[in-house]
């Protein structure tokens, strides 16, 4: 009867899996044969380049050698072997992204799966599956997808272990968040910090003398903290400078507002964490492309706001993952709040953190809809 299951979720997920890739590939086409997607410019213009320039000094027997690489030269490197190859690049490199995309939505699939049941899977993952702004990113050459599928594979690998190979779970966790953690620098903490607070509340729920460790560690970490608040200091003026940057283009939002103090910080961070997960609001919304993410960011509302009953789900089985995750999704939306100025921004990088929501807030509908279902029935 297990096998049978296993044979049945793996069907079913395939076919998700099928399903999410078809549309990311109409995407592409989109992307290639028409031009009609906003998210293929700009960076995605630097990305090629980048990639064209590696793959020639390859062949010519060279490479970029540079002590700071930026975000052009990593990605760039990482698309260069596509333009080794014979034929069109291009669109090589679209759809192998584009598969990496889908299989980070299938990562968040089965985690749901695991944790509840398929109808919260397929919940979870439709907003991932259909958004239009979420399916065009992964069309194009934007590190987005990558970036997700590393995350998302490394949290499946720490939510679900592979109790016959502990090794290929630590090779896929240090793997994906390495992966992710080049492409995406910045974000290097957030993964020392989720995995940092899941390991003490693992801890927490051993024994005694454990917990007195864990106690120590985190009044060591406190103090640390008020010992290293210059550098706390120094963080928030990169996030304002990085705010600055950004707060350009026709969807630019709170202009002029840049938290370079910790107190500004604070108070800035309710309503740069409501803008970055929730824009454009209405008033924001000038044309079709705008009001087709407004819905979207509605969506969005609506998962965050039922998220709680999916975590409190999470946490009933496995309390150091929903702990570790939200502390991770919540430090996160904050520090990218902090630096996020427009809403192209806001929705390429906040698919970062979605998808735990996302996750959550289909756990949460379905076990909400099964209770009251429950109900109805007696």
């Amino acid at each position: 009867m297990r096998v049978r299951n296993l044979n049945s979720n793996f069907r079913s997920g395939l076919i998700v899996l099928i399903l999410i890739f078809s549309i990311r590939l109409i995407g592409v086409g989109v992307t290639i044969y028409t031009g009609q997607n906003p998210y293929a410019q700009a960076d995605v213009i630097g990305f090629i380049a980048s990639a064209e320039e590696i793959a020639i000094g390859l062949e010519n027997g060279n490479y970029v050698n540079v002590d700071r690489p930026t975000a052009y030269q990593r990605w760039g490197a990482f698309l260069a072997p596509f333009w080794l190859l014979p034929g069109p690049s291009l669109v090589y490199a679209s759809i192998v992204n584009a598969l990496i995309g889908s299989l980070a939505a299938y990562n968040v699939y089965t985690i749901a799966q695991y944790y509840h049941s398929r109808s919260a899977a397929v919940v979870s993952i439709v907003p991932l599956m259909i958004y239009p702004s979420i399916v065009l990113v992964h069309s194009t050459l934007l590190r987005e997808a990558v970036v997700l599928f590393g995350i998302t594979a490394a949290t499946k690998s720490l939510l679900i272990p592979n109790h016959r190979s502990q090794s290929k779970n630590i090779i896929i966790v240090v793997g994906g968040l390495f992966v992710a953690g080049i492409l995406r620098p910045d974000n290097i903490p957030l993964y020392i910090i989720a995995i940092g607070v899941g390991t003490f509340v693992h801890i927490y729920y051993l024994d005694i003398v454990r917990n007195i460790i864990m106690y120590m560690i985190i009044l060591g970490g406190a103090t640390s903290t008020l010992f290293f608040l210059n550098r706390i200091q120094e963080g928030i003026s990169y996030l304002a400078n990085l705010r600055e940057v950004r707060t350009r283009g026709r969807t630019a939002y709170l202009v002029d507002i840049y938290a370079t103090q910790i107190p500004e910080a604070i108070a800035f961070s309710g309503i740069g964490v409501a803008y970055f997960l929730c824009s454009p609001f209405p008033w924001m919304i000038s044309n079709v492309s705008d009001f087709v993410v407004g819905v979207e960011a509605l969506v969005n509302l609506i998962f965050i706001l039922i998220s709680p009953l999916g975590f409190r789900v999470l946490f009933q089985r496995n309390p150091a993952g929903a702990v570790g995750l939200g502390t991770g999704v919540i430090v996160g939306v904050i520090l990218y709040a902090l630096a996020t100025g427009n809403v192209g921004t806001a929705v390429r990088h906040r698919q970062m953190f979605m998808w735990v929501f996302f996750l959550l807030g289909g756990i949460g509908i379905t076990q909400h809809t099964q209770i009251k279902t429950n109900n109805n029935s007696r």
